[in-house]
């Protein structure tokens, strides 16, 4: 396929093919967005908005949470005045000085045991403490870990109600905490909330998991020809 979709140059004091330079960028492009930023919280600011007879209107947007220089600037298109953009770019900074981020599975089967990965994040100069709550739900429980790390998976001793975990985040630093959970909800969508406290500031993340039952589902069935002549 390689020969057949890009152009080949015959370079005649070697004898050999060689890509061009077309076909070498398309070969080995790369999505700069894609590899380098989130793309979730790429359009947190992204806006368009109709400018009335007051001249000047407000927009209130949430800011992503992650540790980023944001470079904000506009442009307007005026039927008189024509097109103009923003003189110079806005440079904004929204760390915020404490903020948790969750990971984990968007789909698990009924009975399985999952983990929940939070991270804690301090943007501080300082070290700081915060509480970090496992809320109670009627979807899952909370797996004990013994001693030394034992876990009997088919048969760990579990727990219900909220769960809290102290610990100590360094100055510009970060902590993770993996949540070890056994589901409960036999089939549908259960959320996991997990909140953080600290001394100045509270952050809540909510994670939706679908739970799927065991086995695989039937979509078609097989006719099959029953002799009935010697049965009731």
């Amino acid at each position: 396929r390689l020969y057949n979709d890009f152009p080949l140059q015959h370079d005649e004091q070697t004898d050999s093919l060689e890509l061009s330079s077309d076909t070498l960028f398309r070969l080995f492009r790369t999505h700069f967005i894609m590899d380098m930023f989130d793309v979730d919280d790429l359009g947190w600011c992204n806006a368009e908005l109709w400018i009335g007879h007051r001249g000047q209107e407000e927009l209130q947007r949430e800011i992503a949470k992650t540790a980023d220089l944001w470079v904000i600037e506009g442009y307007a298109i005026h039927p008189e005045h024509g097109f103009s953009f923003t003189k110079q770019p806005i440079f904004f900074t929204g760390d915020p000085p404490f903020y948790i981020l969750v990971e984990g599975p968007s789909v698990c089967r009924r009975g399985e045991q999952i983990s929940i990965r939070v991270l804690l994040y301090n943007m501080l100069s300082t070290t700081i403490q915060a509480v970090l709550l496992l809320h109670d739900s009627d979807d899952y429980m909370f797996v004990h870990v013994e001693k030394d790390g034992d876990v009997q998976h088919f048969h760990p001793r579990l727990s219900r109600g909220e769960h809290q975990h102290l610990l100590f985040i360094p100055g510009e630093g970060l902590q993770e905490v993996v949540l070890p959970l056994a589901v409960i909800r036999q089939s549908g969508m259960m959320e996991v909330t997990v909140e953080a406290v600290s001394q100045f500031r509270r952050d809540t993340e909510v994670m939706e998991i679908e739970v799927k039952p065991e086995g695989v589902p039937v979509r078609k069935h097989t006719s099959m020809l029953l002799d009935l002549r010697n049965r009731a």
